[in-house]
């Protein structure tokens, strides 16, 4: 049984895997992406004028391409954890709704451009959200139920 302390440090600790990411990522889009409307809006209401171009740098560009949708991943596999317990569910819903994005975005439904390799950066960030939840929450436990 865990004690009132450690609870708290663990719910910490998962609110900070999932606030943490959305907001590297956030910062990543309103420095770095000016073509993005998230960016463009933030950067109107804030009064920010100015942006960073990444067309040149490759390493930039793989973190806007690929990075951020690890992170939103990650921070959406943590946040279903958190919330229904179970991580084989939390890894099916997170592993759904990123193929379905994807797909969207295929079929022209949603803005953004459809990439297979998308698909393989957010299952990835899934895995490594169960992993890392896995070996520092519920180290004991077969479920998280106890988050």
């Amino acid at each position: 049984m865990k004690t009132v302390k450690q609870r708290i440090v663990q719910n910490v600790w998962v609110c900070c895997n999932i606030i943490i990411p959305m907001l590297a990522g956030g910062l990543f889009f309103l420095f770095f992406c000016p073509d993005i409307s998230f960016s463009r809006s933030l950067r109107n209401r804030f009064g920010i004028s100015y942006y960073y171009d990444i067309s040149d740098n490759t390493v930039m560009m793989i973190i806007r391409c690929w990075g951020l949708d690890m992170l939103w991943a990650y921070s959406l596999c943590v946040c279903l954890m958190w919330v229904i317990k179970k991580r084989s569910i939390s890894f099916l819903i997170s592993s759904i709704f990123a193929v379905a994005t994807e797909s969207l975005q295929f079929f022209g439904m949603i803005s953004g451009t459809f990439d297979p390799l998308d698909i393989i950066c957010e299952i990835t960030a899934i895995l490594a959200a169960g992993y890392t939840i896995g070996k520092t929450v519920c180290k004991t436990e077969k479920s998280i139920g106890n988050i």
